[in-house]
């Protein structure tokens, strides 16, 4: 996966890419360009492959594998819904919980494209999966953060929600 710069600067504001439903668009923000970090912790290399790594860990929901790859205390947030993947896990046991959950129910997770963002990377995923009679066909963006060389956030957004309560209904 080739990472691609998401947000520049230009003329004293952000200027950035959302991807909607695959297809990308310009934004632009009103926060100024003195508040962008520069300097970073990983390259976005280091970046790129410690989530690669996550990734392979919660696909198989190893707490082993998922404890090098996260920080004790990482969140992962999908702002929505009101299902097992929706809300707030917080920790090591939770995240492992949701991965968990999200394997049981056969979703499976592919990596399409990273960005860099200035606090780490936004990944886009194509969750697919059939559980139960339903169908899982979901574009994702994960907006990750990182921490002493782990992944210390996620910020999940989806292109429905809605779909994503029915898929994993009965999960919570």
């Amino acid at each position: 996966m080739k990472v691609r710069t998401a947000l520049t600067v230009a003329a004293g504001t952000l200027a950035g890419v959302a991807l909607v439903t695959g297809t990308a668009s310009a934004v632009t923000t009103s926060a100024p360009a003195a508040h962008v970090s520069h300097s970073r912790a990983l390259t976005v290399a280091q970046e790129e492959a410690i989530f690669e790594e996550y990734a392979t860990a919660r696909a198989s929901a190893d707490p082993k594998a998922m404890a090098k790859v996260i920080t004790p205390n990482m969140t992962w947030v999908y702002p929505a819904g009101k299902s097992i993947v929706s809300g707030t896990a917080r920790g090591l046991a939770q995240v492992i919980a949701r991965a968990k959950a999200e394997n049981d129910y056969g979703a499976t997770f592919s990596l399409v494209n990273a960005f860099q963002t200035p606090q780490g990377i936004a990944v886009e995923v194509l969750a697919a999966g059939t559980h139960n009679g339903k169908t899982l066909n979901q574009d994702l963006i994960d907006n990750v953060q990182f921490k002493d060389g782990k992944v210390s956030s996620i910020v999940s957004g989806a292109a429905d929600f809605t779909a994503l309560d029915d898929y994993f209904a009965g999960a919570s």
